[in-house]
């Protein structure tokens, strides 16, 4: 007798996939998920994709990762009532203020007076900017 195996997955997944799985006779067990559930899927769907695009090792890989990020920033965007194209105006308008990443330009830190308008910036995220003595 052939013995069945169940994996949790409990993540969001592509529309297609359960069908693609069904043909394969593996059995998803899916929902469809409310709103505010779905916005919550679709970010850590957004954190598993950037590390698979960190442990990418090849241009191949790479550019699917790539895809699949943009995919799911396409979706977050469309689940937050904003379109691609008034994400990618702000992104536009962000790099003329303020650049973009082309010149790998590397900050190690930042020092400043104490009296200094933007220290509170710097003090209020003590995990993210630790100071340096």
């Amino acid at each position: 007798m052939t013995q069945r195996y169940r994996f949790k997955v409990d993540k969001l997944i592509r529309d297609k996939l359960p069908d693609i799985m069904r043909k394969d006779n593996i059995f998803a067990f899916e929902r469809v998920m409310e709103t505010d559930e779905y916005v919550k899927r679709l970010k850590d769907k957004l954190l598993e994709e950037a590390k698979e695009v960190v442990q990418a090792r090849n241009r191949s890989a790479v550019k699917e990762e790539l895809a699949d990020l943009l995919e799911v920033i396409h979706a977050l965007s469309l689940a937050q009532g904003l379109s691609y194209q008034e994400c990618e105006d702000a992104r536009l308008k962000k790099k003329d203020e303020k650049g973009g990443f082309e010149r790998r330009v590397y900050n190690a830190y930042v020092e400043m007076d104490s009296d200094n308008k933007s220290i509170g910036y710097y003090q209020a995220r003590p995990d993210e900017y630790p100071e340096v003595k």
